[in-house]
């Protein structure tokens, strides 16, 4: 996942390589080569104006345009730089940061379930880690502090690294010395280095914000240049100079405003230039530009906050919005459950089917899911074939209604194989809410995966309640 968005990077930057990358058939495309807007035919009314208007003034406007075309190039060049820097840094440490959070997962899947299949994966996700710290060591925008960092970064990992190696390689159960040692390095280490990963994305942002500190000042000193040349012109041919207002300040002013909303991060903003001439292609460009960094800023959000396979939440996005629900049950006291999802006898589908199967079959039971939740319902892949439904404004009983809901639509939709057979997957659900059964997030979900626990114990493709399995106990 992470390599192939990394190739999706444009290799030409700024606006010529958006042009270059774009398709012969692309409308905007057309648009910029052949400079047709609707059915009118291009008009080089700036070539044709400036020609007649050097005739009469070529020294004042020498002087006046070589000033004004150095400026707003130098602005120019300041926003594709800090429009570069922001896509491939902040991608990169977008990247790093889940390449480690991934390589976690493994981990904590062998303590609980102890399967082997488990070091595979985490050897997978130490390339990928490994590779993205190299990147990152390797980068032509990061200055000596935060390849610093980085290394520091390095660090933690290669400790961590070792230490869930170590981990991996104990047999199954852990014994308690190892899970209250080791493990608990691992997590620090791999703590440790996501927080010098954020320390380094705080630097690339101050810098950004120093390089867009700059962009301002040019902005400003263009400005005094545009400024002193309409002064000047207006003295001298004030006939003159008011054509040459209307053909090129008006729409670098347009333009100038433009770049400074995409450097404050308003890339929905739209160049409001429409014109027939190389001034409307420009600004067409920037739009276009601007499009595209808007749906890569959204892509790279949606990336990093949705599981790759199912489309779900990830585990991390899921516990965010796990916090923020508990921060509004405490506001307004509105109950909430959590649910549990845990497929039956998984490993056996991985293991007599092949992982493309289990992975059809999880992609299959996430959109049942799906149809059966409710839109404000929270899911996410918790990890391996475990899947968590966050139920805002959802008691107990409601909760284990839905449930057995999804529960049943599970067992009653059978994974179709590629040779025309069908395979039945059953899951195990555990609920629990608050304020019954849990006080915090933490609670919450032991409370549930109790209760899922027990309807593993119980035979499987069953649900159970926590509330109910503790008086069952008792």
């Amino acid at each position: 996942m992470i390599n192939s968005d990394r190739e999706t990077l444009p290799k030409q930057k700024g606006i010529a390589g958006l042009l270059m990358n774009m398709s012969p058939r692309d409308d905007t495309a057309s648009l910029i080569h052949t400079g047709v807007t609707g059915q009118r035919p291009r008009v080089a009314h700036v070539r044709l104006r400036l020609t007649i208007f050097l005739a009469i003034m070529l020294g004042l406007l020498t002087i006046t345009g070589g000033f004004t075309y150095t400026a707003l190039n130098r602005a120019l060049a300041d926003f594709e730089q800090v429009t570069n820097i922001e896509l491939l840094q902040m991608r990169r440490m977008v990247f790093l940061q889940d390449a480690i959070s991934n390589a976690s997962f493994p981990i904590h899947s062998y303590i609980a379930h102890g399967d082997p299949l488990e070091r595979e994966v985490f050897k997978d996700g130490v390339d990928d880690v490994e590779n993205s710290l190299q990147e990152a060591k390797e980068s032509p925008y990061l200055n000596a502090e935060q390849k610093t960092f980085i290394t520091l970064a390095s660090n933690e990992w290669a400790q961590a690294r070792v230490l869930g190696e170590g981990i991996l390689n104990t047999p199954f159960p852990l014994p308690p010395q190892i899970l209250a040692r080791n493990v608990s390095l691992f997590e620090n280490h791999i703590e440790g280095a996501k927080d010098v990963i954020y320390h380094v994305h705080n630097l690339t942002l101050a810098h950004i914000d120093a390089l867009r500190a700059s962009i301002r000042e040019n902005h400003r000193q263009t400005q005094i240049i545009i400024i002193s040349a309409y002064t000047t012109g207006l003295i001298t041919f004030i006939a003159a100079f008011y054509a040459i207002f209307r053909l090129i300040l008006r729409p670098l002013n347009i333009l100038k405003e433009g770049a400074r909303h995409y450097t404050e991060g308003n890339l929905s903003y739209q160049i409001p230039i429409n014109t027939p001439d190389e001034f409307g292609e420009l600004a067409e460009a920037f739009n276009k530009m601007a499009r595209t960094l808007g749906q890569d800023q959204q892509r790279l959000a949606e990336m990093a906050s949705r599981d790759g396979l199912t489309g779900l939440y990830n585990r991390h996005s899921f516990e965010q919005m796990l916090m923020d629900e508990m921060v509004r049950f405490h506001r307004h006291n509105h109950p909430l459950s959590l649910m549990i999802l845990d497929l039956d006898h998984f490993k056996n589908v991985n293991d007599n089917y092949g992982h493309m199967t289990g992975d059809n079959a999880l992609k299959l039971v996430s959109r049942i899911i799906g149809k059966i939740c409710r839109t404000g319902d929270v899911i996410a892949r918790f990890g391996g074939e475990e899947i968590v439904i966050l139920m805002p404004e959802t008691p107990a009983e409601n909760a284990t209604i839905l449930a057995e809901r999804i529960r049943t639509a599970i067992a009653s939709t059978p994974v179709k194989l590629g040779n025309g057979e069908q395979i039945t997957i059953t899951t195990s659900v555990g609920v629990a809410s608050i304020p019954d059964d849990a006080t915090t997030p933490e609670s919450l979900i032991i409370a549930a995966d109790f209760a899922l626990y027990e309807a593993k114990r119980s035979g499987r493709n069953c649900v159970r309640r926590a509330s109910e399995v503790r008086q069952i106990k008792a």
